[in-house]
């Protein structure tokens, strides 16, 4: 199993840890450690913990320090509450700087991952931030990456790069929060369109076009170069320069007449995300316009 990992870069990518996720990883050697550990794993309370107190998960070592938070416990070295009765009888020499010890070894994980600094019920950050629901006939562009994962298995992903670090990897948008880059409006709608002459053939050439009133200097119309051509990745490329046009906006209205487009960055955009984009026609056009910035919303009209 060991030399699968290592052949095809196994490595545990995480874009939104729930609660029950965070709880449930491995604490030893957790991925998401800090540089620098705030408390030895080896040291004489580490070997107590995991061989008298049979330690694994994160949430095993939430369990032990809130030991000394019933209502019985004195907290001081001569207590005889019934846990710090039942860890002595286990073997444990001082209860209560177990407990210290193993609430400074949850400081050892970055805060994305220490799960005393999140609430136990979490909003769920795929959908709008809270703010008002799109317009009448517009929908709202599915954030890749931000549905959150039901078990640990859900978190493995193969053919990684060893060269990336893992923190690299995981939640961008605590890394780059909504709000932190200043933004000049709250609001920008854009008409997309793509065409296709000699659709379907060797000699197929597709162009896009963005449209915001007359007049408008931002109207332009796009040529799209070497590579695949169709309708559809006219369509597609069209809403990818919308989005990488306005970085500096909360929200992009973009209203095309594509029904291909719609669906693709709606109803199938995480499944395909999921997959790869393995054997997903135009995967490279598709994964690109939720992709480009994943943490901004993004609605469209059909």
């Amino acid at each position: 199993m060991v030399k699968v990992v290592y052949k095809y870069n196994v490595a545990t990518i995480v874009n939104k840890p729930t609660q029950g996720i965070r709880k449930a990883m491995p604490y030893w050697y957790h991925i998401g450690n800090k540089s620098t550990l705030v408390s030895k794993y080896q040291n004489k309370w580490g070997k107590c913990q995991r061989t008298t107190h049979g330690i694994k998960t994160v949430n095993d070592m939430v369990c032990h320090i809130g030991k000394s938070r019933n209502q019985w416990c004195q907290e001081t070295e001569e207590c005889e509450c019934p846990s710090c009765e039942d860890d002595r009888l286990m073997g444990c020499d001082s209860p209560l700087k177990c407990r210290r010890d193993a609430a400074l070894k949850l400081d050892n994980l970055r805060p994305e991952w220490d799960p005393r600094k999140w609430p136990e019920d979490e909003p769920d950050t795929n959908g709008p931030r809270g703010r008002e629901d799109p317009p009448e006939g517009y929908k709202v562009a599915r954030r890749l990456g931000h549905s959150p994962p039901g078990d640990l298995t859900e978190l493995l992903r193969i053919f990684t790069d060893p060269e990336v670090p893992i923190e690299d990897h995981v939640l961008r948008e605590y890394r780059t929060p909504l709000g932190t880059t200043p933004q000049s409006q709250e609001v920008v709608s854009v008409y997309t369109d793509g065409s296709c002459s000699e659709n379907g053939t060797r000699n197929a050439r597709c162009g896009s076009g963005l449209w915001y009133e007359t007049a408008d200097p931002r109207n332009r119309a796009v040529r799209i170069g070497l590579g695949e051509s169709s309708n559809n990745v006219g369509e597609l490329a069209a809403i990818l320069v919308a989005v990488q046009t306005h970085t500096d906006v909360k929200q992009i209205r973009i209203a095309t007449d594509s029904q291909y487009a719609m669906d693709a960055l709606t109803m199938h955009a995480e499944d395909w995300a999921d997959d790869g984009f393995v054997d997903t026609k135009n995967g490279g056009n598709n994964k690109s316009p939720p992709g480009r910035n994943p943490d901004r919303k993004s609605t469209g009209h059909d």
